[in-house]
């Protein structure tokens, strides 16, 4: 989905947070469509039906990737995720993006955010 797109285009909003392999409610375990983030529109059209283009009013940060593919820092994803996610859901989301791994048992060796 991405290698079609312009540069400036980074997986946001639900396809981050899966990327992430963070806690979602059950309706979002397998959700489509994609997800994307980009300043521009003009490639957006008929042809993408899994796709929400989300656009910003700048140039979105793509010095953040997973495997190799740019999503959103783990700050805006928790602003992305608001209006998606209950109250509960969205604590539950921030809470993981801010512990601290436990060492030897997680591959991941500090917290994707701080407060």
């Amino acid at each position: 989905m991405l290698c079609a797109r312009p540069t400036a285009v980074r997986a946001s909003h639900v396809t981050a947070a899966q990327l992430y392999r963070l806690p979602l409610p059950p309706q979002f375990s397998r959700s489509r469509p994609f997800h994307l983030s980009d300043l521009h529109h003009s490639h957006f059209g008929g042809g993408d039906p899994e796709t929400v283009l989300h656009r910003l009013g700048e140039a979105p940060d793509r010095s953040h990737t997973l495997c190799g593919i740019p999503v959103s820092p783990p700050g805006e994803l928790f602003v992305e995720l608001a209006r998606y996610l209950t109250v509960p859901a969205l604590v539950e989301l921030g809470d993981q993006l801010v512990r601290v791994p436990r060492s030897g048992v997680e591959s991941k060796q500090k917290a994707w955010c701080t407060l």
